[in-house]
């Protein structure tokens, strides 16, 4: 999905799929997630989409002609018990580009066996791109979702049967690991099973957003203790997708009913829903500067919503179960004089047939 111009009408507004990526594999290729390069690098012409696969192996493609620009195949040295369901890529995040190492870009990748590894991605002689591991450590199983925070530092891993951990990356060493909300008047409490989590920007890494399988949303501070700052629900269902906004004051939720609200920070309450979706959503993408928010889940759609009407604009069906979405500039495209030509030789055919069926 190509970024949009900085003046647009979203009455006006159209999606319509473009181009095609990969080919489909339904039992061992499927994607999982995705992930999109720092748009700092757009101005270097080098911006690269990351597709995590069920068996986890990942896939780079250039983000601006859709090539593939490395593959990076699942470690077959890793201990025995990685059956093919724990091999799943479950969330990918690129780190900011490093220049003191000669790394073109770094990659951090989660699987849902625990292994979280760190790929570092340099330019071979040629213009191939090669991408080797530089680390890997262990976090508890199964894991749902992975965040990292905006400087890179932090990785924030929300799984089932254990609360929130974070992780400092360059140490691989836990840094933070919550508690859950207190008991309620009867002394019950939810079991830990943490579905999202997404660091709040401008918050230097201390805030993390986490949704629950118990249709709860949790924002915790680390330096403010181990509990959670804020507990409310939301639906009935569990939290599927984050999405803070980058002023931080607010965050996008959304659940396996399909359901899309804003949860307004400050207030610590939900402000306002999103209608149209009718599956379980699997990913939200705020569009880098433009008041837009895009959804995609198993209902086979792409929407996109306003953020500040909260109208949907736009819609489009994709056919497929959908499992991520991210923005990207849009893809280059060769022109040539032919198909100008075809669509004179279109045009006059069309005058022609017009003229036939006014005479006749």
């Amino acid at each position: 999905m190509g970024l949009l111009p900085q003046a647009f009408r979203p009455q006006a507004l159209r999606t319509s799929e473009t181009h095609k990526w990969g080919t489909a594999d339904r039992e061992h290729k499927s994607a999982g997630c995705i992930a999109l390069s720092s748009s700092t690098l757009e101005a270097e012409g080098e911006v690269y989409a990351a597709v995590g696969h069920c068996d986890g192996s990942i896939t780079l493609y250039d983000a601006l002609e859709g090539s593939v620009a490395a593959k990076i195949a699942f470690d077959k040295d890793k201990p025995k018990g990685h059956d093919l369901e724990d091999r799943g890529v479950v969330s990918l995040a690129f780190l900011p580009k490093q220049q003191q190492d000669g790394s073109l870009q770094q990659l951090a990748a989660c699987a849902r066996g625990g292994t979280v590894s760190i790929y570092k991605c340099c330019k071979a002689d040629g213009e191939e791109l090669i991408c080797s591991s530089s680390a890997s450590f262990s976090v508890p199983k199964p894991v749902h979702s992975m965040a990292v925070s905006g400087d890179g530092s932090r990785a924030a891993v929300g799984c089932q049967g254990a609360e929130l951990s974070i992780w400092d990356i360059a140490t691989q060493q836990r840094s933070y690991s919550a508690k859950g909300a207190k008991p309620n008047r009867v002394g019950l409490m939810d079991l830990p099973d943490n579905t999202a989590v997404t660091f709040i920007p401008g918050s230097e890494g201390a805030e993390v957003l986490a949704g629950t399988a118990k249709h709860k949303v949790r924002l915790y501070d680390i330096r403010h203790g181990r509990r959670p700052v804020l507990d409310i629900s939301f639906g009935e269902t569990r939290i599927t997708a984050l999405a803070p906004e980058a002023n931080g004051n607010r965050a996008w939720v959304a659940n396996a009913a399909g359901q899309m609200e804003v949860l307004d920070l400050r207030a610590g309450k939900m402000a306002g829903a999103l209608k149209g979706s009718t599956g379980s959503v699997r990913c939200l993408a705020l569009h880098p500067s433009e008041p837009l928010i895009a959804s995609a889940g198993l209902d086979r759609h792409v929407r996109l919503h306003s953020t500040a009407t909260r109208k949907q604009v736009s819609s489009v069906y994709l056919k497929q179960r959908l499992e991520g979405v991210a923005f990207c500039p849009a893809p280059t495209v060769v022109q040539n004089a032919e198909p100008e030509a075809d669509a004179e030789v279109q045009t006059e055919t069309a005058k022609r047939r017009r003229k036939k069926s006014k005479s006749a």
